[in-house]
C-alpha cells in the first residue's frame, strides 16, 4: 500500500510538472468566466458572487484533473520506466559487480587452501601479514557487497525520487564500488579497467588529466605481468617492480599501483557525477521557473475576473498571450534542433521547452501593457498590428536568454562526452 502511495504521489509530481498546475487553473478559470453560465445553479452559492464562484470552480475542476491524470501516469514513478536507458544501465553496473565479487571470493577460497597446505612452513610474521591482508580484503568485500545490495534495494523501490536527483545518486553508489573494488580485484583485471581509464583519460576536459596519466601508465606497467617478471628475475631481492616513465626509473609497490589506478577513477567519476547532477539542478530550477512563471499568469487571472474585466477584453488579452507563447515556442524548437542528443541530460531539454512559452506568453502580456498608449484596462489589450507586432516580439525574447542557458549545459554536455574512450 505504500508503494502505490509513493507511486500515485511520484505521479502527481510528474504531472504537476509537465503541466504547471497554476497554468492549467488559470486556463480553466478563464475559459469559466467565458462561458455563457460560469457558475452553479445554486442558490446556496449565489453570495459568493460570480466572481468567486468562477475562482472556485476553477480551481476544483484543475484538482479533479490533476488527480485523473496521474493515475495513468504511476507507471513512470518506478526505476524501471521513469527512465529505461539509466535503469538498463544500473543494472548491468550492478551485474558486472556481483561478477567481479564472484571472482575474487572464488579467488580468496583458492588462495585459503594454499595457504592452509603451506602454513606450517610460514613463519609467524608472514602469517600476521597474511591475515591482516585476509580482513583488509574481507572489509572491502564487504563494502562492495553492501552497496549491491543497496542498489538493488533502490531499484525496486517506487516514488518521486525516480522524477528528481534518483539516478545520479545511484551511480554515485556505483561509482564509489567500483573505485573500492579495484583493491581486490586480479591483476588482470585490474589492468584491464585502467587501460580503460586511459582511454578516458586521452583527449578529455579533465583539469588534471596530464598529472593523472602519468601515475595511471605507471601503475599499469607495474601490475603488467610482464614487466613484474622481468624486474623480479633481474632482482629477486626487490619487493617491487621498476617502472619507467618519461626515461625516469621508480618503483611503487603492488598497492601503491591499485592506490593510483583509483585516484585516476575517483578523479574521472568525480568531474562526470558533478556535471551530472548539475544538469538536473539546472533542469529542477527550470522547471521551478516554470511553475512560478504559471503562478504569476494565474494572478493576473485572478486579480483580471476581480476586477470584472469585460469579456471581450479577457478574450484579447488571451490572443496576446498565446500568440506571445506560440512565437516563444517555435523560436525554442528551432534552436533546440541543434542540442546535443548523444548525451542524456535528465530532461534539460524537455524542461526549456516547457518553460519557454510560459514566459513568452506573460512577457507578450507584460510587454503589450507597458508599450499601449491606452489608459483604461478596456482598451489596454486592444487587438491591433502594432500590439500584435509587439507580443510577437516579446513572446520571442526569452528566447534569448534561454539560449544562453542552452549553450551553457551543451558545454558541460561536451565535457561529459569528453571522458568517454577515444577510438
Amino acid at each position: 500500500m505504500a508503494a502505490r502511495s509513493n507511486r500515485y504521489f511520484g505521479a502527481l509530481v510528474l504531472v504537476a510538472a509537465i503541466i504547471p498546475l497554476p497554468f492549467l487553473a488559470a486556463l480553466i478559470t478563464i475559459i469559466a468566466y467565458l462561458s455563457p453560465s460560469p457558475q452553479p445553479a445554486v442558490a446556496f452559492f449565489n453570495w459568493l458572487g460570480p466572481s468567486n464562484i468562477v475562482i472556485i470552480l476553477g480551481l476544483i475542476i484543475t484538482l479533479v484533473l490533476w488527480l485523473l491524470l496521474a493515475i495513468p501516469c504511476m507507471r513512470f514513478a518506478t526505476a524501471e520506466d521513469a527512465r529505461p536507458s539509466d535503469y538498463e544501465g544500473l543494472k548491468g553496473a550492478v551485474k558486472a559487480l556481483e561478477i567481479r565479487l564472484k571472482v575474487v571470493k572464488e579467488k580468496d577460497e583458492a588462495t585459503q587452501d594454499n595457504a592452509l597446505e603451506h602454513k606450517k612452513e610460514k613463519d609467524e610474521a608472514t602469517q600476521d601479514n597474511a591475515l591482516e591482508h585476509k580482513k583488509a580484503r574481507d572489509i572491502v568485500i564487504s563494502d562492495v557487497e553492501a552497496a549491491v545490495d543497496y542498489i538493488n534495494t533502490r531499484l525496486c523501490s517506487q516514488g518521486w525520487h525516480w522524477l528528481s536527483t534518483g539516478y545520479v545518486s545511484l551511480w554515485d553508489r556505483v561509482n564509489e564500488a567500483d573505485e573500492a573494488i579495484i583493491d581486490v580485484l586480479p591483476c588482470e583485471t585490474v589492468i584491464e579497467s585502467a587501460k580503460y581509464e586511459e582511454l578516458r583519460l586521452k583527449n578529455s576536459m579533465v583539469s588534471e588529466s596530464e598529472a593523472l596519466y602519468t601515475p595511471l601508465k605507471k601503475a599499469i606497467n607495474t601490475l603488467s605481468p610482464a614487466k613484474a617478471t622481468d624486474t623480479m628475475s633481474s632482482d629477486p631481492n626487490r619487493s617491487s617492480p621498476s617502472t619507467a616513465i618519461n626515461g625516469q626509473v621508480s618503483q611503487q609497490s603492488e598497492h601503491e599501483a591499485r592506490a593510483n589506478i583509483r585516484i585516476v577513477k575517483a578523479a574521472l567519476h568525480k568531474f562526470t557525477n558533478e556535471r551530472w547532477d548539475g544538469l538536473v539542478r539546472a533542469r529542477n530550477q527550470l522547471m521551478v521557473t516554470a511553475f512560478l512563471t504559471a503562478f504569476f499568469s494565474y494572478i493576473l487571472v485572478i486579480i483580471a475576473i476581480l476586477a470584472k474585466v469585460p469579456a471581450m477584453n479577457a478574450l484579447d488579452a488571451m490572443v496576446f498571450y498565446f500568440l506571445g507563447a506560440i512565437v516563444g515556442l517555435f523560436g525554442r524548437l528551432f534552436d533546440e534542433r541543434n542540442a546535443d542528443t548523444v548525451i542524456d541530460d535528465y530532461g534539460l531539454s524537455m524542461a526549456r521547452i516547457i518553460v519557454t512559452p510560459l514566459i513568452s506568453g506573460l512577457a507578450a502580456l507584460v510587454g503589450v501593457l507597458f508599450v499601449t498608449t491606452s489608459s483604461t484596462i478596456d482598451t489596454i489589450y486592444k487587438i491591433s498590428l502594432q500590439n500584435l507586432v509587439f507580443a510577437s516580439v516579446l513572446g520571442f525574447a526569452p528566447n534569448i536568454l534561454i539560449s544562453i542557458l542552452r549553450s551553457k549545459s551543451e558545454a558541460i554536455k561536451g565535457q561529459i562526452k569528453s571522458t568517454s574512450p577515444s577510438e
